[in-house]
C-alpha cells in the first residue's frame, strides 16, 4: 500500500526478474503480487500493518502458503 505509487516500476522489475529466472538453473520465480490484490486490483488492506508497508499475520500466512510449495529439503543439518 505504502509503495503503490511504484506499481508500474515494480511490475516491470518483476517481469525482468521472471525472465532471468527462466534462463537459470534451480531457480523459481514465486508470484506474490496478485494474491495481495483485491478484486479491483488494489492492495488488500487486510494483509498489511497500519504502516501500509509490512505484512501483518494474515499477510505472512498468505505469503507462506505461496512460498511453501517451492521449498525443497536440502539435507543441511542432518
Amino acid at each position: 500500500i505504502g509503495r503503490w505509487k511504484q506499481k508500474e516500476l515494480r511490475l516491470k522489475t518483476n517481469a525482468l526478474i521472471k525472465a532471468l529466472v527462466a534462463e537459470g538453473i534451480n531457480l523459481d520465480f514465486i508470484e506474490v503480487w496478485d494474491p495481495f490484490l483485491d478484486k479491483e486490483g488494489n492492495p488488500r488492506k487486510d494483509l498489511f500493518l497500519a504502516d501500509g508497508l509490512h505484512n501483518n499475520a494474515a499477510g505472512y500466512k498468505v505469503l507462506a502458503e505461496i512460498v511453501r510449495p517451492h521449498l525443497k529439503p536440502t539435507g543441511v543439518g542432518k
